[in-house]
């Protein structure tokens, strides 16, 4: 297949973050993660709980296990759980009820708790049980204005000692107005709801809702169903409180759905309908697998069918053929399957392991695997549809076996772990057909482990360096971050030779090495000791009228050819910083704020290396809409920036901070004091980019600066391989859709060495020097789909870069003629 697909990689430090969380993951980090919930309260190491996004989630916890209790010993004396609980500000959290409950429940809404208690005046409880049940127990934190909170975490609670100190969330409400897109008009009962699911409520007939109980400072999507129009969401990031969130719906074609099985066309009943695969069902297909919805013409539509048993398919279509009404048959495929036995080396089974199955295809959780033209062609489906990864993982039964449910003819490896041993993969096998089986047997010998304590330089490690482990041939066999007092712990690692090496965890620099022999179910204590000489660079920020500039990141980067980040810190009340950073470099240091200071070069050891800061003052505006004078409201969601500013002494573009524009439209913005220039660029809500001037005071005292937007014009693209007629995007490569004046402009701002805060992948680096270009790349859409939202009228053109790639058309014409996708043409270079 010639076409490459593949996404726009624009932030490098991300994916390379991104790339090693999900390497751990798949490799001896998976099993610890399957095990436990990551801690979001860096202060409660060890200890876990799940902050679900609307207090009406199933919530989904592991239990709180208790030591084991000696069955000999028939009288259990009470066992005392301490918790604290804070506000997001670190303020106790005052009258909250907290439920203690069997780990057998897993509906604890509606479950009896064992144990009720309220936190005191300083956020403190402590519950108390007589006897512990031996499934183990779970913990549940409510308080009025706040997120619920439940605990987790196996095995590592010390009862009667540990305090937990848990961070519940602030609560926010939303509310606003369901109105007909075209119109205007209010939508009365309007269903709305979140992407989480959760509580539904029903618009009045006005159009007003009002959704209580979700989570602050986290992104959702506010969904909004109504029978004649297709539904309609809005991504916010919600702020403590009430939040005003409308919503519009366009009109849309009613499409009648039929979910059948790929192999015979037999309905599936009840399969289920979902925005993503993680996500709860929003409707389900009735006992004849039928379920009918409504699609505005050219807006995306994307949905995850599953159903038990089945391969989840994800489906996308943008309706642009739906003229009228429809039928669509949606084909699932029967799940293969993977029967594992885990034992020991002797044959003993091991019913406390944990199997799952690898796909080598794609790694990840959840990844699509392509379905061919040829299958799309005789599907008859419109749209793309991918078949999506299951889960794989499963906990064995009392005979150490379980059934791993995969997609036939993908190829796999089956990996297993248990407490107490090495973990374990096989060779790769391919189940060959739908509803089939394959079995395989894992071997897992007895593990050893190691506990003790880090020392650098005679001092504790700390929190900031991790300790990896590798066996004799180099590959790693296991990792543990350090706690305060450099202690940690290392299990399921094989007999033999260990090599360890101790880590600084921000920059991944080996500090230094150790070797340990291993014992197979042996427990040895070993304190690794490195000596490593450390040198610093010092000095002072301050803003430009010499004050001090206190909490601001400073970091250093390897002053060579390619720039190495080696390490970072924060200025202290009066500005100060310490930069530890490897002995004998050259480094360019620099102060990391709203704007950044010019980088200064230094050395290893240098002092009064002094940074200075743009005072920062407030730019305080309204932005309504130029043809209606309301304000606009708009969230700040992944992927919705709204404004760039730029400092005319700068020749680059930066983000805002990005804050929500409240329910009277106006936001307060942090920038430097003096002249800038700055670009509102509202696409998501259909708003044409506008670019301002402005002087930016220490202080705002006068009423906001009014920012009027007029509606743009909005188009859908559809990329297409010229050669194969396949849907997709070219990997590796950018395009911008730009003003047909501005085309030479993105050419030259692609050249030269200087380019490099822009991300397009295969060592590319694009800067692009207008702010209002900054929002125009392209990244790859379903179906190779990509919509368009606040054009200006006039002449658009389709840059790419690098330019080997030829597009056709180049350029568009705006507003289209019609309101059908646009079949942009690529030809890929010759690579004979």
């Amino acid at each position: 297949m010639r076409t490459r697909q593949g996404t726009l990689l624009a932030g490098v430090a991300l994916l390379a973050l991104v790339v090693g969380a999900t390497l751990w993951l798949l490799g001896d980090g998976r099993d610890e993660a399957r095990q436990r919930l990551a801690s979001p309260d860096a202060g409660a190491a060890g200890h876990a709980m799940d902050l679900a996004p609307t207090p009406a989630r199933d919530a989904v916890v592991a239990p709180i296990e208790p030591p084991a209790i000696d069955a000999a010993d028939a009288a259990t004396p009470a066992i005392d759980l301490h918790v604290r609980l804070v506000a997001p500000d670190r303020s106790p959290v005052v009258g909250a009820t907290v439920t203690l409950h069997s780990a057998r429940e897993r509906a604890w809404d509606d479950s009896p708790p064992l144990v009720t208690a309220h936190s005191d005046d300083d956020g403190r409880i402590v519950l108390t049980l007589d006897e512990v049940p031996p499934e183990g127990v779970g913990v549940v934190a409510r308080a009025d204005g706040f997120g619920s909170v439940a605990s987790g975490g196996r095995g590592s609670v010390d009862w009667g000692h540990d305090e937990f100190e848990w961070t519940m969330p602030w609560a926010a409400t939303v509310h606003g107005v369901v109105r007909d897109a075209d119109d205007g008009a209010p939508l009365a009962h309007a269903v709305v709801s979140t992407s989480e699911g959760g509580p539904e409520v029903e618009a009045d007939v006005q159009g007003r809702f009002a959704l209580e109980g979700l989570l602050a400072e986290y992104d959702l999507a506010i969904v909004a169903r109504e029978a004649d129009h297709a539904p309609g969401s809005r991504s916010v990031r919600l702020a403590p409180g009430d939040n005003e969130v409308d919503l519009e719906l366009r009109r849309g074609v009613r499409v009648d759905v039929e979910v059948v099985e790929r192999d015979g066309g037999s309905p599936v009943p009840g399969a289920e309908l979902r925005r993503s695969v993680r996500r709860p069902p929003f409707a389900r297909a009735d006992a004849a697998g039928r379920w009918a919805f409504r699609i505005a013409t050219d807006e995306l539509q994307t949905l995850v069918v599953t159903s038990d048993g089945f391969v989840p398919l994800r489906w996308s279509w943008d309706g642009h053929d739906a003229t009228s009404d429809r039928t669509v048959r949606i084909p699932l495929q029967r799940s293969a399957w993977i029967d594992v036995s885990v034992t020991e080396v002797d044959g003993t089974p091991l019913p406390d392991a944990v199997a799952y199955a690898e796909f080598s295809g794609a790694p990840g959780f959840h990844d699509r695997v392509p379905l061919s033209p040829e299958w799309h062609a005789a599907s008859g489906l419109p749209g793309h549809a991918d078949d999506l990864e299951l889960d794989f993982d499963g906990g064995c039964d009392a005979a150490g076996a379980a059934a791993l449910p995969v997609i036939a003819g993908q190829e796999y490896r089956v990996a297993s772990s248990c407490d107490g041993y090495v973990p374990g993969r096989s060779d790769p096998l391919v189940v060959p057909a739908p509803g089939a089986h394959a079995r395989v047997t894992l071997v897992l010998p007895r593990a050893g482990s190691l506990v003790g304590r880090v020392f650098v330089n005679d001092e504790p490690a700390g929190t900031s360096r991790r300790l990896e482990a590798r066996g004799p041939d180099g590959i790693p066999v296991g990792h543990a971050w350090l706690r305060a007092d450099g202690s940690y712990s290392l299990e399921r690692l094989p007999a033999g030779e260990v090599r360890l090496r101790v880590l600084e965890g921000p920059t991944g620099r080996t500090l230094g090495e150790d070797t340990v022999m291993v014992e197979a179910g042996v427990e040895l204590e070993h304190d690794v000791r490195i000596e490593y000489v450390v040198a610093a660079i010092a000095g002072r920020v301050t803003f430009t009228d010499g004050t001090p500039a206190a909490g601001v990141h400073v970091r250093a980067t390897t002053a060579d050819a390619e720039p190495r980040w080696v390490g970072r810190t924060e200025t202290d009340d009066d500005g100060r910083y310490t930069l530890e950073v490897e002995p004998d470099g050259v480094f360019d240091v620099l102060a990391d704020s709203v704007a950044n200071s010019e980088p200064r070069r230094a050395t290893a050891g240098e002092r009064d290396v002094d940074l200075v800061l743009p005072l920062l003052g407030t730019l305080r505006v309204r932005v309504v809409d130029a043809e209606t004078g309301r304000p606009v409201v708009a969230g700040t969601g992944s992927g919705e920036p709204w404004a760039w500013w730029r400092d005319p002494s700068m020749p680059w573009a930066l983000p805002l901070a990005r804050p929500a524009l409240d329910r009277d439209g106006e936001a307060e913005l942090e920038l430097p004091v003096g002249p800038v220039e700055f670009t509102v660029a509202l696409d998501d809500a259909g708003y044409e980019p506008r670019t301002l001037s402005a002087s930016v005071p220490q202080r705002w005292d006068g009423p906001p600066l009014l920012i009027a937007l007029s509606r743009g014009h909005e188009v859908a693209l559809r990329m297409v391989d010229a050669a194969t007629g396949e849907p997709g995007l070219i990997m590796e490569h950018v395009v911008y859709l730009v003003p047909e004046a501005d085309r030479q402009l993105v050419r030259e701002a692609a050249d030269g060495e200087a380019n490099q805060n822009f991300g397009g992948g295969d060592g590319i680096r694009v800067r692009v020097d207008d702010p209002r270009l900054r929002g125009r790349w392209l990244l790859r859409g379903e179906d190779g789909l990509r919509r368009q939202r606040g054009l200006a009228p006039g002449r658009w053109a389709l840059v790419i870069i690098p330019d080997d790639v030829r597009l056709e058309p180049d350029a568009i014409d705006v507003p289209a003629a019609d309101g059908a996708p646009i079949e942009i043409r690529f030809t890929l270079p010759d690579e004979g």
